[in-house]
């Protein structure tokens, strides 16, 4: 018996005694509520199954997934078969996941008050499907012929063992980024913490890259896969990947099928195409950290931590005490508040806290809480909690619906909060801090994602974040009226947290490769950079006497909550900021012409009459 025979023979022998029970064939994050009745789109390409009432947003994410098919598909040169959508609409989970055994597609349609300037449901298809090309392309050669003797436990089975996830994940943040005017790769805070690391602690080993650490922070491997995915595209082609699928599908019996693709096309194992990537984004980075000027400010004093630690959505209590979210490696997340001195008090370990936005005023905290269905996994609710500090008693403000970034009006009688419907329509609602009652709900014909709403002009208008079809922009609500009006024109530029100060609107943005603090002049319309940060700020705050800015600003360790003096601010004209970034993270100039070409599809696309029971 040949070399070659006996990989094969031990590589069927392995498979055979996978215990894969009956049971163990299907994979499941949990059930529906039994109450809703299902329906489904077909198309050449995709089956899309989703509750009733949910057909509007059905018929666009089927002419999406058309556009996907045909733009995700071209470099890994590989046709996926007819494959399933399942669209889950009652839960408060911004996720999605591609399953093999069945295959299929899972989208949790909520949108997070995190995502960029980009459709949810756009992102979720050009990332999600290219798992599913990623897989398609592994399963041919030797592959293919364990799949007719496994099922598709056999295809699964060899990415397994063979394929890093930083390649499945970074891949796919390529994907989306590249092909289109938005995506993970084009924000700064994306890519920020590998590049704090590299800058500040070095290079880390491939396998503590890879693997990760109990006593460092290391990076994810979507940070990690898409730096390294990129570079690989860039110095040596596409083909980089497309030889290292290739050889893993055709040669899943050799001991190393990926890494040896990989050497076919650029000379290097992936060891040493990690420290390359790295080491040249290195001096990008190190070019870039140079040209940076930053601000002054001033940190706030903490306690020595041993491990990497989080001090986020920072808000003054009064002029001496800052409310912060801590969390870290060697803690659950709390709720603390922090003088100058670094002294600090926790006032509770909330549930599972969404860390999106804290909310201060009159002596009381609010925060949203995810809370999963007792009885239907795939069903889950976002409730407003609040604290009371002048008597510690903790209330469960809503129940039974997906609220997030809520924000107490100066008062304190009232919380403005982002509403999502399981019907896929977005809103503002106005609540009684009393008792919970919805006072106004408001939303807008375009349906526009909301994002992060605050309150200002005496509490009689909101100034927030709009996701549309063609990016972000800053909007203004007047409660009395519920009249919309544009502040900032859409941008594909990755904006957030915006708060007016008398006649300023300040928020963070990404012009310059670097999120930094930005200030629009709303009598003259004039945009500024007002804060400049080596590695990238986060959150921001308002002194009670609207004189000083609270922010978070990353380091190595963590972010950091700091403050600055609204008269110190330089005033830089933002029309003379420049991307300093590296280009590998701006990579879809030529290719994002073809998706423009196709984008009517998705957007004024076919409206298929034939959605019928499942």
């Amino acid at each position: 018996m040949g070399k070659t025979q006996i990989y094969i023979l031990i590589l069927l022998l392995y498979f055979a005694g996978i215990p894969f029970g009956a049971q163990a064939q299907y994979f499941e994050t949990g059930q529906e509520p039994a109450s809703i009745k299902w329906r489904q789109i077909n198309t050449e390409h995709f089956r899309i199954l989703f509750p009733e009432g949910y057909e509007k947003k059905a018929q666009r994410m089927a002419n999406i997934l058309d556009t996907v098919y045909y733009m995700d598909t071209r470099s890994l040169h590989a046709k996926p078969p007819k494959i399933s959508l399942v669209m889950h609409t009652t839960t408060s989970n911004s996720n999605a996941y591609v399953a093999w055994a069945p295959s299929r597609m899972e989208f949790f349609t909520t949108p997070s008050q995190a995502s960029y300037p980009q459709r949810w449901l756009q992102q979720l298809g050009l990332h999600e499907y290219r798992h599913v090309v990623q897989i398609t392309k592994v399963r041919q050669g030797m592959t293919k012929i364990l799949s007719f003797i496994l099922g598709q436990q056999g295809t699964a089975g060899v990415i397994g063992l063979y394929i890093p996830p930083w390649f499945l994940e970074g891949d796919a943040v390529v994907a989306e980024t590249e092909l289109s005017h938005s995506g993970r790769g084009r924000v700064p805070d994306f890519e920020m913490r590998i590049r704090t690391q590299v800058l500040e602690k070095d290079l880390y080993s491939y396998d503590k890259a890879v693997f990760g650490s109990y006593r460092d922070f290391v990076p994810n491997h979507y940070e990690l896969g898409y730096q390294l995915v990129a570079f690989g595209r860039s110095r040596y082609g596409t083909d980089i990947w497309n030889k290292a699928l290739d050889n893993t599908g055709k040669r899943p019996y050799a001991v190393t099928p990926f890494n040896q693709g990989i050497r076919k096309s650029s000379g290097l194992q992936k060891t040493e195409l990690y420290k390359t990537s790295l080491q040249s984004l290195s001096l990008a980075w190190k070019k870039q950290l140079l040209e940076t000027k930053t601000s002054d400010h001033q940190r706030i004093k903490i306690s020595k931590n041993d491990f990497y630690t989080n001090y986020r959505l920072p808000s003054f209590v009064n002029e001496q005490l800052i409310l912060s979210l801590k969390s870290g490696m060697e803690d659950i997340s709390r709720i603390i508040s922090i003088d100058e001195a670094g002294n600090e008090q926790i006032f509770i370990h909330p549930g599972a806290i969404l860390p999106d936005a804290l909310s201060y005023a009159d002596s009381m905290i609010a925060w949203a809480e995810f809370k999963s269905h007792p009885r239907w996994e795939a069903r889950s609710f976002s409730n407003i909690k609040i604290l009371n500090l002048r008597n510690g008693k903790l209330r469960q403000l809503t129940k039974g619906q997906n609220l997030f970034a809520p924000a107490f009006s100066s008062a304190g009688d009232r919380i403005a909060a982002v509403k999502t419907g399981p019907a896929g329509k977005y809103s503002i609602i106005i609540i009684s801090t009393d008792d919970g009652r919805i006072l106004q709900e408001i939303g807008s014909e375009e349906n526009y994602f909301f994002q992060l709403p605050s309150w200002y002009d005496h509490d009689q208008k909101l100034i927030l974040m709009a996701v549309g079809d063609y990016g972000k922009k800053i909007i203004s609500i007047d409660l009395a009226t519920a009249g919309i009006e544009e502040v900032s024109k859409y941008t594909w530029e990755e904006i957030s947290v915006p708060i007016v100060v008398q006649d300023k609107l300040f928020y963070i943005g990404s012009a310059s490769g670097v999120s930094d603090v930005y200030a629009i002049d709303l009598n003259s319309g004039i945009h500024y950079r007002v804060l400049r940060s080596a590695y990238g700020i986060a959150d921001l705050g308002i002194s009670p006497d609207e004189k000083k800015l609270v922010f978070s600003v990353y380091t190595a360790d963590g972010y950091r909550p700091a403050y600055v003096r609204i008269e110190d601010l330089p005033w830089e004209l933002k029309s003379g900021i420049q991307n300093k970034g590296p280009a590998i993270i701006r990579l879809s100039a030529a290719i994002t012409e073809a998706w423009s070409l196709k984008r009517h599809l998705y957007l004024t696309g076919p409206i298929r009459s034939g959605n019928t029971p499942v």
